[in-house]
């Protein structure tokens, strides 16, 4: 199939879309047939989906798989829905290696595919990561992503990692679980959160009692003064006086933060997010 054999064949594999907050199913189908040997992706898509066709093609090449010399069709349905971002790449090889019989095709039955390719074959994170994961949860029950990915969270056990196109010879049992704790959660939740220290401060008694205030009832806070006062030094240090989120509060906060590409370790640990906005 790999070589020249122009018999039709069509695949399906799972992937998804983020709009909003939210990651939004999207049915990755991959069709072979004859005529000249090329990628076509269809269904509504932006550029930047538009140049996976260079980065699959390395890709398969560089993990040791062989691309067809068929003309590859890629359809993202339903083709009503905006689709954007790279996180397209895996789940358009997966399909084309399911398509040309070089993977187990078992791989896409219960599983989300999700990542950007590189060139030598290796799997990239990309945003969202988390609300990848809630979808895969209602769908399928398993997400595929990169090792990478920065997600952490309750929803760790229904990930597998992939770092290299490659593993997927061995199919999704030889792919890495996500880390979790002996309780369940993720190994940084229980990890002291230690930076800069409310502590340090010496004297500003007023304004640590405003900030103290401010905190527990969580209410908005405008620092007024001369450069040099310590308004930045307090705002800094305000987080590690925030009440802990609750589990509710960090599995929302980690999928704001992870859809928006922030960082989310200190979320993880159950430090509340915090905003200083600068007068400018």
């Amino acid at each position: 199939m790999a070589g020249g054999d122009s018999a039709d064949v069509s695949v399906c594999v799972m992937s998804a879309t983020l709009r909003g907050v939210e990651a939004l199913p999207i049915t990755v189908e991959v069709s072979l047939s004859g005529g000249i040997p090329g990628i076509d992706v269809i269904g509504t898509r932006d550029p930047s989906i538009l140049e996976a066709r260079s980065r699959v093609r390395c890709a398969i090449n560089s993990a040791g798989f062989e691309m067809p010399r068929l003309k590859v069709t890629v359809n993202l349905a339903p083709g009503d829905v905006r689709k954007s971002g790279t996180a397209f790449d895996l789940p358009i090889a997966v399909g084309i290696l399911i398509a040309t019989r070089q993977v187990n095709p078992r791989i896409a039955d219960e599983a989300l595919f999700f990542g950007e390719l590189a060139l030598d074959g290796r799997v990239c994170p990309g945003r969202g990561e988390a609300a990848y994961v809630l979808l895969a949860e209602k769908l399928c029950g398993l997400a595929v992503l990169s090792d990478l990915t920065e997600l952490i969270g309750p929803s760790a056990e229904r990930v597998r990692l992939i770092s290299n196109l490659s593993q997927l010879r061995e199919g999704l049992d030889g792919l890495g679980l996500a880390a979790r704790g002996t309780s369940g959660q993720s190994p940084l939740a229980s990890t002291p959160w230690i930076d800069l220290d409310f502590a340090d401060v010496v004297d500003q008694e007023m304004a640590k009692r405003a900030m103290v205030i401010a905190a527990s009832g969580r209410h908005g806070m405008l620092m007024v003064g001369p450069p040099g006062a310590g308004k930045t030094m307090l705002a800094r240090r305000m987080p590690g006086i925030l009440p802990p989120l609750t589990e509710e509060e960090r599995a929302e906060a980690l999928l704001v933060h992870s859809v928006a590409g922030q960082p989310i370790e200190a979320i993880a640990r159950g430090v509340r997010p915090f905003r200083a906005p600068h007068h400018s």
